[in-house]
């Protein structure tokens, strides 16, 4: 049966290790509806998951008794960096939550050219990828970065392997030869040519996703997917 799952700062070596974030014990107590003998998984930030039983909740917080850590399934999972231009907003959220769910690592939105929209709300943003590491059983939570220039992203040269999406670029799979990669997804009407240039310059190579032209939040999920399990 499937546990509930929570991220947070959790001091393991407690006894009993106290929850004090009201947000969270609101959800477990009146959302959840959890009584004491429940048991759920317990998330720090740094990876480490733990399984542990309710005992109480006094006043504004909850008691836990905890057990053993917990091995979940990404522990083994490679680096996927998903570099997304921004998007309109129900649509970038799409994107963030759907990633986090199949096994990002990090996410950078990219300022392109074309990107119209620029903002964006972080803490909506984090809370929706919380969520969803929470609801896919992750033991870690990606990493969501400030807005970035993709001219400036191009000039970092990070180790790992460099893909760029684009309608032009070619049909033939990637080889993924590197435990960390790095996915590069245009906007809405794709890459400008100065842009598609210096991924060149960059020695990033440009692939298609097929024949047919995808929105670019699909292409974003298609491509992270594939780098997911052709690592696996």
């Amino acid at each position: 049966m499937k546990q509930h799952r929570f991220f947070g700062t959790f001091d393991f070596s407690a006894t009993p290790l106290v929850i004090t974030d009201s947000l969270m014990v609101y959800q477990m107590k009146r959302v959840l509806r959890m009584q004491p003998g429940d048991s759920c998984i317990l998330c720090s930030y740094d990876g480490v998951c733990m399984s542990g039983t309710l005992k109480a909740f006094i006043k504004e917080t909850a008691e836990f008794s905890m057990h053993d850590r917990i091995k979940t399934a990404d522990t083994d999972m490679p680096e996927i960096v998903l570099y997304c231009a921004i998007l309109k907003r129900e649509n970038f959220e799409w994107v963030v939550q759907k990633a986090t769910e199949i096994g990002v690592a990090r996410i950078v939105p990219l300022i392109t050219v074309r990107t119209i929209k620029q903002l964006l709300k972080r803490d909506r943003l984090e809370k929706i990828i919380r969520e969803a590491a929470e609801q896919s059983q992750r033991s870690h939570v990606p990493l969501m970065q400030d807005p970035q220039e993709i001219s400036a992203v191009l000039t970092e040269h990070l180790p790992g392997m460099h893909i760029a999406y684009d309608p032009s670029g070619s049909s033939q799979a990637p080889l993924y030869n590197n435990s960390v990669t790095h996915i590069y997804i245009g906007p809405e009407g794709g890459w400008d040519q100065t842009e598609i240039a210096d991924f060149h310059k960059a020695g990033i190579a440009l692939h298609s996703l097929g024949q047919l032209i995808l929105r670019a939040e699909t292409a974003a999920v298609v491509a992270t997917y594939e780098a997911v399990t052709h690592h696996l």
